[in-house]
């Protein structure tokens, strides 16, 4: 698990261009948590589950995904990059 710098102000459109390294063991889906952080706790904006099954290491996954809170509503988009290295 890892997280990213809060974004100060970001509103809708906010943009981390942040990258994140993890150890890749198998698994068959990545978990992308969306929050807002608050006083006294953060709280899930939404959330998207990017299966890894068909990642490979000459073809990089790079597009927008749907974002769905916990009411299974859209509730945005995040873009990601998701490389598959040695």
């Amino acid at each position: 698990m890892q997280k990213t710098r809060v974004h100060e102000n970001g509103g809708k459109l906010a943009i981390w261009n942040q990258k994140l390294i993890f150890k890749y063991i198998g698994e068959n889906k990545l978990l992308v948590q969306i929050m807002n952080q608050n006083t006294m706790s953060d709280n899930l904006i939404g959330h998207v589950e990017i299966p890894l099954g068909n990642l490979t290491f000459d073809r990089p996954v790079d597009q927008w995904f749907q974002v769905y809170n916990k009411k299974r509503k859209m509730s945005g988009e995040v873009k990601l990059k998701i490389y598959k290295q040695d």
